[in-house]
């Protein structure tokens, strides 16, 4: 089959007056994130937003060069255009540009852009409206449980990022209970004045639509069928079927290519990062649940290497933070308004060793904090709306991060989903009429903002008269303090090691195990309860050993210390956050799908412990 022509509309205004795509550009506003990360994070959220219901979805982005008849097949789609002179210069420039990069964003598992074509009709039962409602409508309110909000303003960020203003849409969608497949185009100018063939002026809005003609001159309908598989095979869009459901986004020319500094593959690196900073909640893997969302970035046909967030500082403190919360453990809390009886969301705060970073950018361009201190904040759909920095631990080799998940109560949800700007990055209440609502927000920031500046400086449980008075007082001031300024370099060597087992150096995983709270064991016993996220490795059973040091006022004791002897360490228990038993000692076998554990370890009555933990995948006989 030929290349099917694509016939162009440049929308007039009406008798009641239009929206001019100048308005249309603004509607973002002003948001906190670059030009990328609002891209990616507004591309991904309305993926969530269409995921098909029992599906996971899968967001794929491709940044690539188009090849030499993927050019061709363009260039013959956009030359004709008759639009105004800044419009047509922009386009001509991206037509004749020798190498045309593209930024493709496809997502699976999602309905596509079905419904009716134009905005004028009516679905039928049960049918969307998210052709009309992504292609021509703006501002339409998404009927998504727990969604983004207003469908359409997000999309402005697509046209703001394309040099030239163009995106081309491929959809693999539903209509009217058949398959349906849709290819259309659309640039963003600015309005203009034209005359007719008669010489009559006429104005129109900046909105222009490439498609198959329909029944006269006042639209275009998207290409369907097999031309619109053609046109999207012929620009290179990721091939689906029938049962690929979904829609690819083509913006051109994207602009932050062009930028003197950029770097075509680091560019790619930082979608992969703004994808991890952004939505590591959803890629999140338990014992119980798989993750909700499946990410992917290409680069020149290459795949980018995406890591899980459990093994990637410093998402593994969130991670850990985040299960605190799912498993209502003792050391998450409630954020709770008074005057209403209202409970307003859930917050949990990790501490640990500062691991050291696996870069995916260069160290300057990256957008993961070099020591984390930093609170993740988002509503029960699990999309991270922005983060709270707070002050960092005096000891750059130690870090903290938090989770604050607002409640699930539609009341306490609605507060929160209104506070949130067209862009999404922010919680602001003074958006919100005074009254309840308003007081939702303003309470739980609060605290967040309390919290953010008083990890670093925490306020001891026990008194400084009793923690004198107190041997456990004195060890809880002395593992607090390790974790809030003490030094905390590695010591050169282990006290109290002991291997049963062998374990394949090759894939080994080494961590700090964290610290979280003394217990009384009574007969004057001490108990300290350590955690640690147990990796993720191919293979069969888990290794877990742990290697314990003895800290005195917040320093490794040496190995050859004379007084090691009086000091004994013994591991007590090690088990799953869920209470599954694995073992005790210095070495125990953990299940291949643990995801991790908790270690009870009595300690010196006056002193502090470290304890390392090396996981690896147990030798076969």
């Amino acid at each position: 089959m030929t290349f099917p022509r694509l016939h162009l509309h440049s929308e007039r205004y009406s008798v009641n007056g239009n929206l001019s795509a100048d308005g249309f550009r603004k509607l973002l506003g002003t948001p906190t994130l670059d030009l990328l990360q609002t891209v990616v994070r507004e591309s991904v959220q309305n993926s969530c937003d269409a995921a098909d219901e029992g599906h996971v979805p899968k967001v794929v982005f491709r940044l690539r060069t188009l090849s030499q008849s993927q050019s061709d097949a363009l260039d013959s789609a956009l030359t004709a255009f008759p639009g105004p002179e800044a419009s047509r210069a922009a386009i001509q420039d991206f037509v004749t540009t020798e190498k045309k990069w593209v930024l493709e964003i496809c997502d699976f598992g999602t309905g596509g852009l079905g419904g009716p074509t134009r905005a004028d009709q009516l679905p039928g039962p049960g049918e969307s409206t998210d052709f009309v409602d992504f292609m021509r409508n703006v501002g339409t309110r998404r009927d998504t449980y727990q969604g983004g909000g207003s469908y359409g303003y997000g999309k402005t960020s697509l046209y703001l990022s394309s040099a030239c203003s163009t995106i081309l849409v491929d959809s693999q969608t539903t209509n009217k209970g058949g398959d349906a497949r849709r290819f259309m185009g659309c640039h963003l100018g600015s309005a203009f004045s034209a005359h007719s063939d008669s010489g009559e002026p006429i104005k129109y809005t900046g909105r222009h639509w490439w498609g198959s003609p329909g029944d006269n001159e006042d639209y275009v309908d998207p290409v369907e069928g097999s031309e619109a598989e053609v046109i999207a095979e012929r620009l290179g869009f990721l091939q689906r079927g029938p049962e690929d459901r979904g829609t690819s986004i083509m913006i051109l020319d994207p602009l932050f290519m062009r930028f003197e500094d950029t770097n075509p593959r680091v560019t790619a690196g930082l979608i992969a990062e703004t994808l991890l900073w952004f939505f590591w909640p959803r890629l999140l893997k338990t014992q119980y649940s798989a993750p909700s969302l499946n990410l992917a970035v290409e680069f020149e046909g290459e795949e980018v290497s995406l890591p899980r967030p459990e093994d990637y500082p410093p998402l593994n403190l969130f991670a850990r933070a985040m299960r605190k919360i799912k498993n209502n453990e003792e050391d998450s809390q409630q954020v709770y308004s008074p005057r209403y009886k209202q409970v307003l969301g859930d917050l949990a705060i990790h501490k640990g060793p500062r691991a050291e970073r696996t870069p995916i950018v260069p160290e300057h361009k990256s957008i993961i904090p070099k020591q984390c201190a930093h609170i993740a904040v988002m509503r029960p759909v699990e999309l991270v709306v922005r983060y709270f920095e707070g002050d960092p631990f005096s000891n750059a080799d130690a870090e903290w991060a938090g989770v604050f998940v607002a409640g699930n109560d539609d009341e306490v949800e609605e507060a929160f989903a209104s506070a949130e700007p067209p862009s999404h990055d922010d919680w602001l209440p003074n958006m919100l009429p005074k009254g309840k609502h308003q007081s939702y927000v303003n309470i739980a920031l609060r605290k967040i903002k309390e919290t953010a500046k008083q990890v670093a400086h925490p306020s001891h449980a026990v008194s400084e008269h009793e923690s004198d008075k107190e041997p456990l007082g004195r060890i809880a001031k002395a593992m607090g303090t390790f974790l809030s300024g003490a030094a905390t370099s590695p010591p050169p060597q282990a006290s109290g090691s002991k291997k049963k087992g062998k374990v394949i150096p090759s894939n080994s995983h080494v961590q700090w195990a964290s610290f979280e709270k003394l217990e009384s064991g009574g007969n004057g016993r001490v108990i300290a309860l350590f955690s640690a996220d147990v990796p993720h490795i191919n293979g069969g059973a888990i290794v877990g050993t742990a290697t314990h040091f003895l800290v005195v006022e917040g320093r490794p004791l040496p190995k050859e210390d004379e007084n090691l002897g009086r000091h004994p360490v013994s591991i007590l228990s090690w088990k799953s956050s869920d209470g599954h038993f694995y073992g005790e000692g210095h070495e125990v076998e953990l299940d291949a799908n643990a995801s991790d554990v908790q270690i009870r370890v009595e300690i010196p009555k006056d002193m502090a412990v470290r304890l390392k933990i090396e996981f690896g995948e147990k030798e076969q006989d």
